[in-house]
C-alpha cells in the first residue's frame, strides 16, 4: 500500500512539474488579446484634415477621439495622426454578417463611431480605423 502510494505521489508532482509552464503561457493572453490593448474604440470629436500644398504630403490629417468612460479609467480625448498608409474601412452589418468597404479620409465624419489600430498605447499615429455604420453627424 506504501508503495502505491509513493508512486501516485510522483506521477503527481510529474504532472504538475510538466503541465506548469503551459499554465504560465495560458495565463499571459494570446497575442490577439494583447493586440486589443492597443486599439481605440469611441466616438470622433474633431477632424482637421491636412493643407494639400504641405511639404509633408504623408500626412492626411488628425482626428480627434474621445473615449468612453470605464469604472477605472475616466473618458478622455486622444488624438490620432491618419497617413496615406492608414487603412481606413466602414462596417456595416451584424456580428456574424459584418461587410466591409474601404472608405478614405472623407469618411471620417465628427459623431462617428471608431475603432482605431494602433502598434502600441502610446503611439498616436493609425495603422488601421474602422468607421462603424449608422448614421453621423455630418459637420466637419
Amino acid at each position: 500500500m506504501n508503495l502505491f502510494r509513493l508512486f501516485t505521489v510522483i506521477a503527481l508532482a510529474l504532472i504538475i512539474v510538466l503541465t506548469g509552464p503551459a499554465l504560465v503561457e495560458a495565463k499571459k493572453g494570446s497575442n490577439k488579446k494583447r493586440a486589443q490593448k492597443s486599439n481605440l474604440n469611441g466616438v470622433i470629436v474633431n477632424v482637421t484634415q491636412s493643407a494639400p500644398g504641405k511639404t509633408d504630403s504623408n500626412n492626411l490629417g488628425e482626428i480627434t477621439v474621445k473615449t468612453k468612460q470605464t469604472k477605472k479609467k475616466p473618458s478622455q480625448e486622444v488624438k490620432i495622426l491618419v497617413t496615406k498608409n492608414t487603412k481606413i474601412e466602414t462596417i456595416r452589418g451584424k456580428k456574424n454578417n459584418k461587410i466591409r468597404t474601404p472608405a478614405d479620409f472623407n469618411a471620417l465624419l465628427t459623431g462617428k463611431h471608431v475603432i482605431v489600430k494602433r502598434q502600441s498605447r502610446q503611439s498616436n499615429q493609425a495603422d488601421a480605423i474602422e468607421v462603424k455604420g449608422g448614421k453621423g453627424r455630418k459637420k466637419r
